[in-house]
């Protein structure tokens, strides 16, 4: 992958720098005029964090969110203030487009060779979860997908960033992803047979267990899921589910999930969110299985295994204590389920890798991103291609429950569909 390299449309990507210093300068005109409307009495340097603190919680008087009441400015300490007041929205949408322009549009300009193609360095043993990582730059960050409340402008960049990548010409982008695999590991490894069964049943779960905790919608059928696309509050409902679901896999608590509900307006109650926890743990109870075996195992012998076998050592289980022991431990949590889905991922795409060669074919393997895989391939191997993908990607284990991979072709990387 580093010698077959990215193309970079860089004329392309200079208009989206051009388009994003005068949305800036837009931004900061506004925020200079709500600071003054609100009673600020200097002019704020809204890129310092001191000044933000003393407009928002002094003027403005928003709620301290931080659980060690710190005056914090960062994005994760705006997120749950966004439906207080515009001026955080505007904070919010200034600092994901700073760092849209610095971390991405103006580091890809800069690292391409003389023919604007761009060679990342791959990593097979970077990462604790044993994902493939890359650096120079890191692909892992250029964004995928964005939050729900992101600003439609940054969400239009991010699109824009991704369709700068480019296949060599007469080439097509192929690109595929698996469909909820860690949800999938989670069930699989939690033996949670219910689960399983509405996976292969076709059933959108995550949606289903939303049902438990709103009886309103008069349970779960096919209508419902036709609805999401016309009624935001089903889906914010729906994805706030899901946050629950991945959370209690991930070993994590009541409060961070809370604090997910806040940032995207639903308002909850402690014993409302408690309800909540506890409906998505009734539904779905090979969840907390998983993680109390997994927990058992990481205390007992200090590491945790992958489905494959792979084993990752957490020497802080035998001798940390505190703070050291207890991430430690929620790493341990979280490895199976990660790194099994690392391991998939490397599985298929030496598979497909081995499948193209016997096939002589031209294609080529160009990034690793997460839980995709992305190909560049001549226009006449693509159907080809795709067919190996799936009956590949999809037959790396042999489990009660369907793997699934979406398949996307386009002329870049962003125009996929």
């Amino acid at each position: 992958m580093h010698a077959t390299g990215v193309r970079i449309d860089k004329p392309r990507l200079r208009q989206l720098q051009t388009k994003i210093d005068s949305r800036l300068s837009t931004i900061d005109e506004e925020l200079e005029i709500l600071a003054d409307a609100e009673g600020a009495d200097w002019k704020v340097n809204f890129r310092s964090w001191q000044q933000v603190a003393k407009l928002l919680y002094d003027v403005l008087k928003l709620p301290i969110l931080h659980p060690k009441g710190k005056r914090s400015t960062d994005v994760e300490a705006l997120e749950p203030l966004r439906h207080h007041h515009l001026i955080v929205d505007k904070l919010l949408e200034k600092r994901k487009l700073d760092k849209l322009k610095g971390t991405y549009v103006e580091t890809l300009l800069t690292k391409t060779d003389q023919y604007d193609i761009l060679r990342a360095r791959f990593n097979n043993c970077a990462v604790e979860t044993g994902r493939l990582s890359s650096s120079g730059p890191n692909f892992q960050n250029v964004p995928v997908r964005t939050l729900p409340g992101t600003p439609q402008f940054v969400v239009e960049c991010i699109g824009e960033v991704r369709k700068c990548f480019l296949p060599p010409p007469g080439w097509v982008w192929t690109r595929f992803d698996y469909s909820a695999v860690e949800f999938r590991i989670m069930v699989i490894l939690g033996n949670d047979e219910a689960s399983i069964q509405a996976i292969n049943d076709g059933i959108d779960v995550h949606l289903e267990t939303a049902c438990e905790w709103n009886p309103q919608w008069g349970g779960y059928d096919r209508a419902l899921e036709r609805k999401i696309a016309k009624d935001k509050e089903i889906g914010v409902k729906r994805d706030f589910t899901k946050n629950v679901v991945y959370g209690q896999g991930y070993g994590q608590q009541l409060p961070s999930l809370l604090e997910y509900a806040q940032a995207n307006g639903i308002a909850l109650t402690k014993s409302q969110g408690q309800a909540i926890w506890s409906a998505v743990m009734g539904k779905r109870p090979g969840l907390q299985r998983y993680v109390t075996m997994a927990k058992q195992e990481a205390l007992a012998n200090g590491l945790a295994r992958t489905y494959f076998g792979r084993q990752a050592i957490y020497p802080e289980l035998k001798h940390g204590y505190g703070a050291k022991k207890a991430h430690a431990l929620r790493s341990a949590v979280n490895q199976p389920v990660q790194g099994s889905s690392a391991d998939i991922m490397k599985i298929a795409m030496a598979r497909i890798g081995e499948r193209k060669r016997d096939y002589g074919m031209e294609a080529l393997a160009c990034m690793m991103v997460h839980d995709e895989g992305d190909f560049i391939a001549p226009e006449d191997e693509v159907e080809k291609l795709s067919g190996i993908i799936v009956e590949e990607a999809t037959s790396v284990v042999d489990w009660k429950l369907k793997l699934e991979v979406e398949v996307n072709t386009g002329a870049s990387w962003g125009a996929c569909k």
